[in-house]
């Protein structure tokens, strides 16, 4: 897109911004066709949103390890108005945004009004889904527990156990399971005695 197209944009209303998306994520294949991908994806779908450049930097590795990788890529663009520039930060998350043109913005009262109840609409979504999911998880939390308290007490009926013994048939770190195996004794489920666990006769 020429410089001569975009001002023409502008001068009707679209906003020229700059944006950087950034991912991160293993192997570093992956990662950085995600994110070419997200940028495909953004070009091709959104009927408002025109890319003019894009800046993919390299694939560097993150953390102590170094097993994550971080990419992102910088794109100058022209949404055709702010609510099509709020509608791709919430779908494409961008880490930072800056408005180049114009200097000022003008919305239309009506047109604000439409874009401030769909913003509700969505948080409210989110917030839906948020509380759906700490259901869920609330849950599945309390089945694990059940199920561990269970392998627990099976383990212990042929006699007691220690800490070590009982991590390897559960397969649980031994400082998880101390903190579990200690919220039993204190339910007066289980004893401990001499450093093994056993059943509360």
């Amino acid at each position: 897109m020429e410089a001569k197209e975009i001002k023409e944009k502008i001068s009707d209303g679209w906003i020229h911004a700059r944006i950087i998306i950034e991912i991160l994520g293993k192997p570093k294949e992956h990662v950085e066709s995600t994110l070419k991908q997200y940028v495909t994806k953004l070009k091709e779908t959104e009927k408002n949103i025109a890319v003019i450049k894009e800046e993919f930097s390299e694939a560097e590795p993150q953390g102590e390890k170094q097993e994550l990788f971080s990419i992102f890529v910088e794109l100058e663009l022209i949404a055709k108005d702010p609510a099509t520039l709020a509608w791709l930060c919430f779908d494409y998350m961008p880490s930072s945004v800056e408005i180049l043109e114009p200097e000022y913005l003008k919305y239309k009262r009506n047109d604000f009004s439409g874009f401030i109840n769909d913003l509700l609409a969505r948080l409210h979504d989110i917030d839906m889904r948020y509380k759906n999911a700490s259901v869920e998880n609330t849950l599945i939390s309390k089945s694990v527990e059940t199920m561990l308290r269970r392998l627990i007490k099976a383990a212990l009926k042929n006699g007691s156990k220690s800490l070590e013994e009982l991590s390897d048939e559960a397969g649980i770190g031994l400082k998880e399971l101390f903190i579990f195996l200690e919220s039993m004794v204190d339910d007066k489920i289980i004893k401990r005695e001499a450093g093994k666990y056993a059943l509360q006769d």
